[in-house]
Parts: structure tokens; C-alpha cells; sequence
């Protein structure tokens, strides 16, 4: 005897064996309330006995629904280690979220570059209605194409740690520019009045916010500025090494360093050393990501902690809300990062002191 598969089995077999018609069973499997109670408790004996799996998939379409949600990462050629330091919390704090849910996640990554393929891939899943709703995880900006395609879609979407000047809301962001602020009153009142910056990639998003509140927090604290002690870096460890040895070469030298992010700052300390200066004894430094490097660190380093598992949180709670609401508008969020004082950073020397 040949048996048969339980994915082979049809909804029509289903209504043969319960004596309803398909459409019954086609409500009951719906959860439609007309279903009687009589004929609800024939069809799920019926499915039990056959074993009947439903075609989800099926349900779905007839629906216009797919239970799908797409996690688009758009970055940099190549991916760097902070990069991934910084999305992989995001990515399975997103999965762990819907994990109770009936979602299923969909992954994808594009360089920045491929304008082209951005755009291919965007009016692909806009057009295929492939997924219900879409988060956009990026550091840099994104072409203003791609955020019109997506606003005259019914697509529901949110840009996540990514802003865009031409829409007011759909964006879950974390704070940088006042992350930097507490830096730099923080080692205002430690006594410094020197202060350098290392900073990432001059075009992307969150360097650029740490770069305006340095300079915006000089002249609030009423601070000389020095273009000499402004360098952008790769945010690597190698990149941070180089630009402080610059620093280190320069006569007039500052007596704390902000970085744009740890493995810069990391990059710094290891120049400091090199050159037999002590840390914070000489230098005060201070990062950004609260990462591993910065805890395991000789000195441990001063950092600014990032908000990723309630940025991801809100991220998704907020898209499957207007998901449910199509007519919601989802406010544009800014969360607050912590600042880590660790050992890092200390009082200047008493000559540089005011």
C-alpha cells in the first residue's frame, strides 16, 4: 500500500471526509466566525485524521498578506569589524522579538554603491507585496530615491539608526550628538581644555553628528579649536593609531582625545604607549560603542554606550503596529546612549590645568 503524503492532501479531501462543503472548511481554517460549532468540531476531526497541513503560504495570498518582514542592511564596501559589532546586536535583537510572533524575518544587504540594485530590490519587494512591512538598517544616507518609492508605496517601513531630511517620521534613531555633549563636558570638568578628535568616515551619518556636537561643544565651553587635532579615520584600530601619531607629531598638543568609536580609540592608546606616553596620565581618551575592546582595554575606556536592543525593540514593535493600522504615522523616535566612565580618562597635568 502506497501512502499518501500529508502535504498531497487537499482541502477538498478535508470537506469529502467532514460532509461540509470546501468553502466551510475554508472558513473554519480562517477562523471565520460562521463556522458552527457542529461543523468546526467535523472539519478539525477530519484534519486530524488525514492530517492535514494547510498551505500557509495559500491562506496568506488569498489574505494579501505574507507574514514576512525584511530586515534591508545597506553599508559599506568592505564591511568592516565595528560594522558588524554594531548590527549584529540590532539583527537578533529583531529575531528575538518576533520569535513568539507568526513573522518570519527575511535578511538582505546591498553596498551603498549599487544605486542601481538598491533600486531594483526596492521597487521588487514594493511591487511583489513579498513582505509586510520593511526596516532599512544603515550608518550612511540613503539616496532620496529610494526614501520617494518607499513613501508613495503602501509598503509600511522604518529607517532604522538612518535619517532623511525628506520625511518627518519613519525613523528610530539613537542620540549621538548629545552622547558627544556629555563627552565633552565631562572632561571640561575633569579640567581639560585641550580636546582632539578622531573621528570615522566624513560622510556618514553618525560621524557627522559627533563631528557638529565637538565642534558646536567648543564653542559652547568657549574652547580653542585647532584643525590640526581634527582628523577622520577608517574606524579602525590601525586608522585611530595613525591619526593620533599626527597628533603626536604636532607642537601644540591637546590633552584628551574623543574617538568616533572604540577600535579608534583603542588605535589612539596603542600610539599613546608607543611613544611612552601613559594613559590617562598624559592623555585622557575616550570611544564610542561600549564594544568588548573597550572593557578588556588597559586602561579600560571611557565610552558611550548604544541603546541597540531597544533601538531593534522599537524598531519592530512600532513597524508591526502601523502594519496593523495603516493609516498610523510612526514618529520619528531619538533614544539616549549612556555614557561608561571607565579608567581612561583622569584629570590633566596641573600645567595644562586652568
Amino acid at each position: 500500500m502506497i501512502g499518501i503524503s500529508k502535504y498531497n492532501i487537499k482541502l477538498r479531501d478535508v470537506a469529502k471526509l467532514a460532509d461540509v462543503s470546501v468553502g466551510t472548511v475554508s472558513r473554519y481554517i480562517n477562523k471565520h466566525p460562521s463556522v458552527s460549532k457542529k461543523n468546526a468540531a467535523k472539519i478539525q476531526n477530519a484534519i486530524e485524521q488525514l492530517g492535514y497541513i494547510p498551505n500557509l503560504m495559500a491562506r496568506n495570498l488569498a489574505k494579501g498578506v505574507s507574514n514576512n518582514l525584511l530586515l534591508y542592511i545597506l553599508q559599506e564596501k568592505p564591511i568592516l569589524e565595528s560594522t558588524w559589532l554594531y548590527e549584529l546586536p540590532i539583527i537578533q535583537s529583531i529575531y528575538e522579538y518576533i520569535r513568539p510572533t507568526n513573522y518570519s524575518l527575511q535578511l538582505a544587504m546591498d553596498y551603498l554603491e549599487d544605486k542601481l540594485e538598491i533600486g531594483r530590490f526596492i521597487n521588487e519587494y514594493v511591487n511583489s507585496k513579498r513582505v509586510d512591512g520593511m526596516i532599512i538598517l544603515s550608518t550612511f544616507e540613503i539616496d532620496d530615491a529610494t526614501i520617494l518609492t518607499l513613501m508613495k508605496s503602501e509598503l509600511p517601513f522604518i529607517l532604522l539608526g538612518n535619517q532623511t531630511n525628506i520625511l518627518a517620521a519613519n525613523q528610530i534613531l539613537f542620540d549621538n550628538y548629545h552622547a558627544i555633549n556629555e563627552v565633552m563636558d565631562y572632561l571640561y570638568q575633569l579640567g581639560h581644555r585641550r580636546i582632539a578628535l578622531i573621528n570615522g568616515f566624513a560622510h556618514q551619518q553618525h560621524m557627522i553628528q559627533r563631528a557638529s556636537a565637538y565642534c558646536d561643544s567648543l564653542k559652547r565651553l568657549g574652547l580653542d579649536t585647532c584643525d590640526e587635532w581634527v582628523k577622520n579615520a577608517n574606524h579602525t584600530v590601525d586608522g585611530g593609531c595613525k591619526c593620533m601619531n599626527e597628533i603626536l607629531d604636532l607642537k601644540k598638543q591637546p590633552t584628551a582625545v574623543v574617538c568616533g568609536n572604540d577600535d579608534m580609540a583603542i588605535g589612539a592608546m596603542k600610539a599613546i604607549k608607543d611613544r611612552g606616553f601613559s594613559i590617562p596620565g598624559d592623555y585622557s581618551i575616550t570611544g564610542f560603542d561600549d564594544s568588548i575592546l573597550s572593557r578588556i582595554a588597559e586602561p579600560d575606556l571611557t565610552t558611550v554606550k548604544i541603546p541597540l536592543e531597544a533601538l531593534a525593540n522599537t524598531a519592530i514593535e512600532k513597524l508591526i503596529e502601523s502594519m496593523n493600522h495603516p493609516d498610523m504615522t510612526i514618529p520619528k523616535k531619538v533614544l539616549a546612549c549612556t555614557m561608561v566612565v571607565r579608567s581612561s580618562t583622569g584629570r590633566p597635568k596641573p600645567e595644562y590645568e586652568l
